[in-house]
């Protein structure tokens, strides 16, 4: 039988901190935490190892320790995190479109969610890959990735594993400011693509969102990720994501996630 709580502890134990540059986020409280409309920009596994998660405030859906979510990109999702009766541990792996080649699903009715249990041979794998975060370089990261994706699809699941919940240019543009420092700007973008800003602003126009809305979406679903699995300054995580202080972020943060920084550091 698989050590579950062995795994637990190395991933709450040494992936905990500031100084961690895994390729996955550690997140934990010992409160619940609800947090409205996350943005997910890249496709995203949560392999949830206490407590349990609960995603939609409508259509409810409830993910129990010993199972994963996996997350279309292109949505904003409502999570609530609730800890047992010690904690609230899982772990967040972002995976790349690439990581689909040969197995990228056709269902994209589903919500743009679905759950599955984390079997002997999923757990080993996502050991693998704590494994190997230290030593690899990209190419072996994508390779363990394609790993757990491909374990999926022969589980299956393969139908299911729908990249994004629909193809659009604010997707597009979304996943290059995640890429980018956090001073980009709209002629950053607009060179990657290779188009004029008129017609990029005119573009996003027609898919009701704008420029400086996914800018925002994506800094701040960048500080959610720092608020969550580091101890840094409140004020050092506005600077890292572009913000000129930490009352401005705060309060961006508080109405995008219907909490505060703050609020939401307590819960740890």
């Amino acid at each position: 039988m698989f050590d579950w709580q062995s795994l637990s502890e190395i991933f709450r134990n040494k992936y905990l901190s500031e100084s961690s540059t895994a390729p996955f986020s550690v997140i934990y409280c010992r409160e619940q935490q609800q947090i409205h409309r996350v943005p997910i920009i890249k496709p995203t596994l949560i392999f949830v190892l206490k407590g349990h998660k609960t995603i939609g405030q409508k259509s409810e859906h409830l993910s129990q320790a010993g199972e994963l979510i996996y997350l279309a990109a292109g949505q904003n999702v409502f999570l609530q995190n609730t800890p047992n009766e010690e904690e609230y541990l899982a772990v967040t792996l972002e995976l790349e479109l690439t990581d689909f080649d040969g197995v990228a699903g056709k269902q994209t009715d589903h919500g743009g969610y679905f759950t599955a249990g984390i079997d002997e041979t999923l757990a080993f794998s996502l050991q693998q890959l704590l494994l190997w975060a230290e030593i690899a370089n990209e190419d072996d990261l994508a390779t363990r990735r394609t790993e757990i994706v491909r374990l999926l699809a022969n589980r299956g699941y393969a139908d299911l594993l729908v990249p994004q919940v629909k193809k659009s240019l604010s997707q597009q543009v979304s996943y290059l400011i995640q890429q980018m420092p956090a001073a980009v700007n709209v002629a950053d973008v607009c060179h990657k693509l290779a188009t004029s800003e008129a017609s990029l602003r005119r573009k996003l126009q027609a898919e009701d969102t704008s420029f400086t809305e996914l800018l925002d979406s994506v800094r701040l679903g960048r500080g959610l990720d720092l608020v969550q699995t580091t101890s840094l300054p409140i004020g050092l995580i506005a600077e890292r994501c572009g913000y000129q202080s930490a009352s401005r972020f705060s309060e961006r943060f508080k109405h995008r996630f219907a909490i505060t920084p703050s609020e939401l550091r307590r819960t740890r």
